[in-house]
């Protein structure tokens, strides 16, 4: 709907602008009664004289342009007011650990990144995204995914491919994941969306990370499989709070709305 594309937008730029330029954009939208009004676009993504700030207010005024609901200027900078308020409570209440497998130290216990990937599942109530290049031999995390889409969790799980299907694995990630049929969303990087990177080569999907809710997040050098999470020297980030989930989780479902990312079958 046209007023979700403008919440999004306003909440974007809430989180991406610098307070100055937040401040300049919502002095510029106050006069402005409707957004049709003549010079009201060059007004608003013209007030600060740089392409970061002009693309970002642009797709601001582009969503309220689109908008049905009749808001005005100056109700847009409110909302933009509340966002800014929003997020910076949340970058208040963000919490980020260090998790790492492998050799044990005293600054980090191993295998941490296997109990915070349960951590994550678990934290989900509503979605969970889940990104990784390989994976087998993650009967346990299947467990916890099965357990996650049996108290209603929409799950949406995002795989490299084999060989045969334009990937760079000699074993597709989905067949792991066998068990979530019908119960997962399953999508895919396709050969034709990715750069060439010479004769019979293509870029690979070699993303891993977890994301709960956009509320919780783990970003991780390693692939979901049994020797990545519990044996192998690897290291990663899990975050609590803030906008780094949000923007993680909103990042992945704009590549799959653009069709970047396209739905794969078992």
């Amino acid at each position: 709907m046209s007023s979700d594309r403008l919440a999004l937008e306003v909440s974007r730029a809430a989180r991406k602008l610098s307070p100055g330029h937040l401040e300049t954009m919502v002095a510029s939208l106050v006069g402005i009664a409707n957004p049709a009004e003549t010079g009201a676009r060059a007004k608003v993504v013209g007030a600060v004289k740089a392409p970061s700030y002009g693309a970002i207010a642009g797709k601001v005024f582009d969503a309220w342009l689109g908008s049905a609901n009749g808001i005005t200027g100056a109700g847009v900078a409110l909302a933009l007011e509340a966002a800014s308020v929003v997020a910076g409570r949340e970058a208040e209440d963000e919490r980020v650990s260090l998790v790492m497998t492998g050799p044990t130290t005293q600054e980090v216990p191993a295998g941490s990144i296997y109990a915070a990937l349960k951590d994550v599942i678990r934290a989900a109530e509503e979605r969970l995204i889940i990104v990784s290049f390989a994976a087998y031999k993650v009967d346990d995390m299947v467990d916890e995914l099965l357990a996650a889409a049996g108290r209603g969790v929409e799950l949406t799980l995002i795989l490299e491919t084999d060989k045969a299907d334009g990937g760079n694995l000699t074993f597709g990630a989905k067949k792991a994941f066998s068990d979530l049929k019908g119960k997962a969303s399953f999508y895919v990087w396709p050969p034709d969306k990715r750069p060439d990177l010479g004769p019979g080569k293509k870029a690979s999907m070699h993303a891993k990370a977890a994301i709960a809710d956009a509320k919780c997040a783990l970003v991780t050098s390693a692939n979901f499989t049994g020797q990545g999470v519990t044996a192998n020297l690897e290291l990663g980030l899990l975050v609590h709070g803030g906008d780094v989930p949000r923007r993680l989780a909103d990042h992945f479902r704009e590549l799959i709305s653009t069709e970047v990312l396209t739905p794969a079958s078992l």
